[in-house]
């Protein structure tokens, strides 16, 4: 699998993994600690999922040079950017 494909595979799991902090915070915090303490515990939570998955699935990637890496953080950031202003735009309205 090539650099692209198997970076983009990544982010999808990462994406999982951030739309259950999200369901985690309604379905949970919120309820519990009203909605602005709420968002502050799932941005945290958000950062710590974020670092922490991509301490782990980066190595899967092989060996690479430092602009290959630079390359897969520009892919994340805009498959991210994406996601949020589609999801925006097309289902949040």
């Amino acid at each position: 699998m090539n650099l692209i494909a198997h970076s983009m595979l990544l982010w999808l799991l990462i994406l999982v993994a951030m739309f259950g902090n999200g369901v985690l915070r309604v379905g949970v915090l919120q309820p519990r600690l009203g909605e602005e303490a709420a968002r502050q515990v799932a941005c945290l939570s958000g950062i710590a999922i974020v670092l922490g998955l991509s301490r782990l699935l980066v190595p899967r990637l092989g060996r690479r040079t430092g602009p290959e890496l630079v390359g897969v953080g520009a892919i994340w950031l805009a498959l991210t950017l994406a996601f949020e202003f589609g999801f925006g735009r097309y289902v949040s309205g």
